[in-house]
Parts: C-alpha cells; sequence; structure tokens
C-alpha cells in the first residue's frame, strides 16, 4: 500500500495552530460547517459548506468542499500528515 502526504494548515495566519497542538489534531477549522460523518459523497460535503456559508461565492464552497472532502474521504490510517507553524 502506498501512503499519502497531506499538508493541512491550522488557520491562514495560524490562529488555530496552539489549538491544534494542544488538542493533538492537524488543522482545525470549518467550524460553521456540521457535522460530515454522514457525507458519504462530495456532493453531500458540498451541500453543508453551502449551508453553513449561503453567501459565500462559488468559487469558495467549492474550495471549501474540496477541502473538507479530502479530510472526510481521501486521507487514511498510515499517511504522513504535515501542519507548517507561521
Amino acid at each position: 500500500m502506498t501512503h499519502q502526504v497531506w499538508l493541512i494548515r491550522a488557520g491562514s495566519v495560524g490562529e488555530r495552530e496552539q489549538w491544534a497542538l494542544r488538542n493533538g489534531v492537524s488543522g482545525g477549522g470549518f467550524q460553521e460547517v456540521a457535522d460530515l460523518s454522514g457525507a458519504t459523497t462530495r456532493e453531500a460535503v458540498s451541500h453543508e459548506v453551502q449551508t453553513a456559508f449561503p453567501t459565500a461565492p462559488e468559487g469558495r464552497v467549492r474550495n471549501f468542499a474540496a477541502q473538507l472532502w479530502a479530510v472526510r474521504s481521501r486521507i487514511e490510517e498510515g499517511d504522513l500528515v504535515v501542519m507548517p507553524l507561521k
């Protein structure tokens, strides 16, 4: 099995770095988006993002949904996650 390497940031200016380090997680954010455990398709994730950000431009919704879909469905156990600190 081939493992992937993922880059996840803790906010655009590192605003969630300390929270992530304290909690032993990578990243953190999108608190406005509902729990995605039941979102089993990319379209379902996109729907949740659109619901959370109803006035956001379509491009932003696509970008956020793509990021969340990767975290939700593509990162697998054994993959390496890198969180650069600002």
